[in-house]
């Protein structure tokens, strides 16, 4: 059954959003009086030229980092008002999946051990954490890899391992920033046909890209420019 916004609930909510970075002498607003919601199981990309505010705003969703003003609310639940930092800190691993340019996998670690890593963090019994791992990195057709270093993998590959992190847990929602970066065409190709099985599965993912090709193949494009949506 495809995704139908009408039945679908809010997931991320931003309202009024500004972003200042002061460094003593001269303050720059990144994000300027933004508002935007994405709603669960929905597929989104977000896109515009370098210092739009692209990676700023994906910080924030991901609790990264805290808005300077304005409202986010997560399920409905209002995070600056309702969450401590340590709180927030919580929040990201429980219900949030990053995925990177640069893949972010620690380099002296398999790529089981890698896709292992959340969840010594967030309680999963020791004895589970193996199969739950091996079961996310055979869903992206890698489980003969298993036991690769990141350096014995193809770029592609080490990304399909980033992937796998991100889905062990779980999460309510994927964040991506430029995944395909660093990729070439035959390797980008596989990770967006692989977003696309995530999202015919039900996951909610907000993708962060410079490309029209990347971004053509969520549901929705929301383009920023200078803070805002346009």
């Amino acid at each position: 059954m495809g995704f139908d916004i009408t039945r679908a609930l809010p997931l991320v909510q931003l309202q009024h959003i500004d972003k200042v970075y002061d460094n003593g002498e001269i303050a720059q607003k990144v994000l300027d009086d933004l508002s935007l919601t994405v709603y669960q199981g929905e597929y989104v990309s977000m896109v515009g030229p370098s210092g739009s505010g692209k990676s700023t705003l994906m910080n924030l969703i991901g609790c990264l980092d805290r808005a300077s003003g304005g409202a986010y609310r997560f399920k409905g639940t209002d995070v600056y008002q309702a969450y401590s930092q340590e709180q927030l800190s919580d929040m990201r691993l429980r219900f949030i999946g990053f995925i990177f340019q640069n893949y972010s996998l620690f380099p002296k670690l398999s790529a089981l051990e890698n896709v292992m890593t959340p969840l010594m963090y967030n309680q999963t019994p020791r004895g589970a954490r193996k199969a739950i791992a091996m079961e996310a990195l055979e869903r992206v057709g890698l489980g003969d890899k298993a036991r690769n270093l990141p350096c014995q993998l193809s770029g592609g590959q080490q990304q399909r391992v980033a992937i796998a992190r991100a889905l062990v847990k779980k999460p309510e929602l994927i964040l991506a920033d430029e995944p395909t970066g660093n990729l070439d065409s035959e390797n980008s190709a596989m990770i967006l046909e692989l977003f696309e099985q995530l999202h015919k599965d039900g996951n909610s993912l907000i993708v962060i890209t410079h490309e029209d090709q990347v971004a053509r193949h969520s549901q929705r494009m929301i383009t920023l420019q200078d803070g805002r949506v346009v």
